[in-house]
């Protein structure tokens, strides 16, 4: 009887849980756009004005990338949803301090919750990028579909980087300015708005050593040259991800119970 109801009290845990991280993440997005004439439109802003300066600057710098605009496009959209989400998870615990002090409730939940309404606003904000990629000259492919498991690494990947960097941000403030700094640098080392191929052959492998090179080169792939990711980039991307989130939940376990002396 008392394994039945230990197991019992473990599933009312863990839908209580899972309730509360879905209603977290719900009320983030209502939030995020109250009170907003363009609510979900804004999500859109960034990355098209990256689009903009972008195909200005590098539109006769990059001749040989046959439509430029999409090119870039398809990588921006991405990059963007990556950047603010990982940025607005890092700050997802010590922001939520006040909460987490007055309720007996995971900080896991804080990460978590922004990463799903993060992905929410992403998802939904592709339905307009869409009908702009196709003004741009998109044609629909069955390869397109792929670009659904590789949403799903990048977001494995995010969550295990996020919750590292956010378990970090409790001890040491400095985390979130390292992050901002790095950020910049780190959209320049990723081939989101030139082609790998313009990288002399010799200097390849430093592209390579950044994680995101492989997730972005399956996006490119898929969305913009409608070809079948490489293999080697799909296998290391996977192993990625899986390695990045475990230790991120190693991080936040050995951490975690030190969290309410830096709240």
């Amino acid at each position: 009887m008392s394994i039945t109801a230990d197991k019992s009290h473990k599933t009312a845990k863990i839908k209580s849980n899972f309730n509360l991280v879905l209603a977290v993440a719900v009320k983030d997005v209502k939030v995020r756009y109250k009170n907003s004439f363009l609510g979900i439109f804004w999500s859109m802003i960034n990355p098209l004005i990256y689009l903009i300066v972008f195909s200005i600057v590098f539109s006769n710098v990059f001749p040989d990338i046959k439509n430029y605009p999409l090119f870039a496009l398809t990588g921006l959209i991405f990059w963007v949803f990556f950047s603010t989400t990982s940025n607005q998870m890092l700050t997802s615990i010590t922001s939520n301090k006040g909460i987490l002090k007055s309720m007996n409730i995971s900080p896991l939940i804080f990460p978590i919750s922004t990463l799903i309404s993060g992905l929410i606003i992403f998802l939904l904000s592709l339905v307009p990028f869409m009908i702009i990629m196709v003004l741009l000259g998109f044609t629909f492919s069955w390869v397109n579909l792929l670009i659904f498991p590789i949403i799903a690494l990048l977001c494995l990947f995010l969550f295990g980087v996020s919750l590292t960097l956010a378990t970090l941000n409790v001890f040491f403030r400095d985390v979130e300015m390292l992050w901002t700094s790095l950020i910049p640098a780190l959209f320049y080392f990723t081939p989101i708005v030139y082609s790998f191929q313009l990288i002399p052959p010799q200097y390849i492998y430093l592209l390579k050593l950044n994680p995101l090179y492989h997730y972005f080169t399956m996006i490119k792939s898929v969305l913009y040259y409608n070809e079948l990711p490489e293999l080697n980039s799909a296998i290391i991307a996977t192993v990625l991800s899986l390695i990045v989130v475990i230790i991120g939940m190693r991080t936040y376990k050995k951490f975690r119970a030190g969290f309410i002396s830096y709240y």
